[in-house]
């Protein structure tokens, strides 16, 4: 497989395009997704209040980062998944370095993100991507990207 034969799109997925995707990438997560979301809730939630970055093999949703664009003038990722047969593909990053440059664009030039401690696949992905640890609440580390001038 190779990145450039996967087609880039935002806000071009449906709600059922989310919820079908979600699922099926539920088991990735740690802890596994659908064990604290409810994923119809939570995919209605992501297409009604988020930008998608969204990466196609084809009609299939493969690749799905959601940014909220906070009233703040905070950029957070609430999620970034990809469906199992596509991990360790480079779609993950692809998604991010979009959403990135993306950002750059804006007054606020950075991205906060929250992820589970015990995830250490998801948390070496991000400092491998250059986001920092900005704060530990319990069993939940928040991140952040900076846009080094």
């Amino acid at each position: 497989m190779n990145i450039n034969t996967f087609r880039m799109h935002v806000n071009r997925s449906t709600v059922d395009d989310i919820i079908i995707h979600l699922n099926e990438c539920s088991s990735t997560f740690i802890p596994a997704l659908s064990t604290y979301i409810n994923i119809v809730e939570y995919s209605n939630k992501i297409y009604n209040g988020s930008t998608r970055y969204e990466l196609y093999d084809n009609f299939k949703l493969i690749g799905l980062l959601a940014l909220y664009d906070n009233d703040d003038n905070l950029n957070f990722i609430t999620n970034l998944s990809v469906l199992p047969s596509y991990q360790n593909k480079g779609v993950a990053r692809y998604l991010l370095d979009k959403c990135k440059r993306d950002v750059l664009t804006k007054d606020n030039k950075c991205i906060t993100l929250e992820v589970f401690k015990d995830n250490i696949n998801a948390i070496n992905f991000y400092i491998n991507n250059n986001f920092k640890l900005l704060e530990t609440n319990g069993n939940i580390l928040t991140l952040k990207w900076n846009k080094k001038i």
